[in-house]
Order: C-alpha cells, then structure tokens, then sequence
C-alpha cells in the first residue's frame, strides 16, 4: 500500500492509499487560514477540533507553511488524531509559510506576542 498525496483544498480528500484492488480516498476538513493583525506584520493561522475542547497551541520550532503541510500525510496524521481531543491553533511565524515577511528574526518576547496575537 502506498500513500499519495494531493493538492489540500476545503473539504476535498487530501490523502488516499493505492492498493492493486482500487484507490481509497479520504476525505477530511482542511482548516481556514485566517490573519492575525500584530505590529510587525499578519500572522496566518487556523485552529480546528472541538469547540468544547481545552486548547492547545502549537508553536513550530523552525519554519512552517500551513497551507502546504496538509498535502503531506506526515504532518496533517498527527494533527488529525490530536483534533479529535483538542482544539489546536497552529501558525507561521512571521517570516514564514503564509505570514508576512520580517527584516530580523524576532526574539522570544515578541514570538510570545505572535502566539497571543493569533
């Protein structure tokens, strides 16, 4: 069995296994991109799970696109096994992926102004 990825797209299937019996697609819900408006510029980002469920915001350690981490299944796997219990904010930095570009790196004061911003 193989996995293959296609192009993410609101409510389209973003995965499928190739088996020698056929195809199997899997359907799953693609989060909104949203911006956050902060002084250095907009930060993308989404949020999906439960509305009832505690939050959890996951910071990416180096860069990150958002758009594009769901046309692999080594990324969106996991997020999807943990929206099921939480409710998960991700992002890109700013300077990263669908965010606006920065001059400089940030420090870690303003990276937490970045968290609470989104």
């Amino acid at each position: 069995m193989t996995d293959v990825a296609v192009a993410a797209s609101p409510g389209r299937p973003v995965s499928g296994r190739h088996e020698s019996g056929g195809w199997e697609a899997r359907s799953m819900e693609v989060p909104e991109i949203r911006y956050a408006p902060t002084p250095a510029g907009a930060i993308a980002w989404q949020i999906t799970g439960p509305d009832d469920a505690p939050p959890l915001v996951f910071v990416p350690p180096l860069a990150q696109h958002i758009e594009m981490m769901w046309e692999k299944a080594a990324f969106w796997r996991p997020i999807t096994r943990l929206r099921t219990r939480v409710r998960m904010v991700q992002f890109d930095k700013l300077g990263t992926g669908l965010s606006d570009p920065v001059e400089q790196p940030h420090d870690l004061g303003e990276r937490v102004d970045q968290v609470v911003a989104g």
